[in-house]
């Protein structure tokens, strides 16, 4: 039996974020095929109230599902970090 007890008031108060964040990728275009690009641009939000920290995104090769690091191809999803935070 636990021992440790809790009294109302004698705690912290959060509040739990359960709303999922939002992102949209708006360039390149859904479904296009690409066999070059400098940049990925998109926008992501949260409404929840806790906002987004950090943004990641990872590129799969579709011919082989080999993964993009930044300077090879890879057989396990990686996150590239992604510039700003909406």
């Amino acid at each position: 039996m636990a021992t440790n007890v809790e009294l109302a008031g004698n705690g912290n108060n959060f509040l739990f974020d359960t709303d999922k964040p939002v992102s949209v990728i708006n360039n390149p275009i859904n479904n296009s095929y690409q066999n070059s690009m400098t940049k990925i641009l998109g926008t992501a939000m949260d409404t929840g109230g806790s906002g987004i920290n950090t943004m990641e995104i990872s590129i799969m090769r579709t011919s082989d599902e080999r993964y993009w690091i930044g300077t090879s191809w890879v057989d396990e999803a990686r996150g590239l970090s992604a510039n700003g935070t909406t």
